[in-house]
């Protein structure tokens, strides 16, 4: 069973109402990770990623899934147009999770829509 989790409240920066939520229901992503993997949750969709995401923030969100012992998957959303050359370009932070999941996870699925 997978659960989608926004990207905000998983790096430590709720600044969505869905992040809000969660952090006033859960306290710290870490503690609502636990919680959702002793439930039997073992992937955490990153929701809010897309065109434009910092890598870095993609990353954090991603190693902190799994340090709670889960897998992740990728909520992406596309830009009304694709400003980069190629679908490297404008997903750049997905090159850095894949790098930093190998060993982690068989497989990175990503939604794009």
């Amino acid at each position: 069973m997978g659960m989608s989790l926004p990207l905000d409240y998983l790096i430590g920066r709720p600044s969505s109402e869905a992040a809000a939520i969660l952090d006033e229901a859960f306290g710290r992503a870490d503690s609502c990770l636990q919680q959702l993997r002793d439930r039997g949750v073992g992937s955490v969709e990153l929701r809010g990623a897309g065109h434009g995401t910092d890598p870095d923030d993609a990353l954090a969100g991603a190693r902190a899934v799994w340090a709670a012992g889960m897998q992740i998957t990728v909520h992406g959303s596309l830009p009304a147009e694709l400003p980069g050359p190629t679908f490297r370009d404008d997903f750049a932070y997905l090159a850095g999770l894949a790098k930093a999941g190998r060993g982690r996870q068989a497989n990175l699925t990503v939604a794009v829509h």
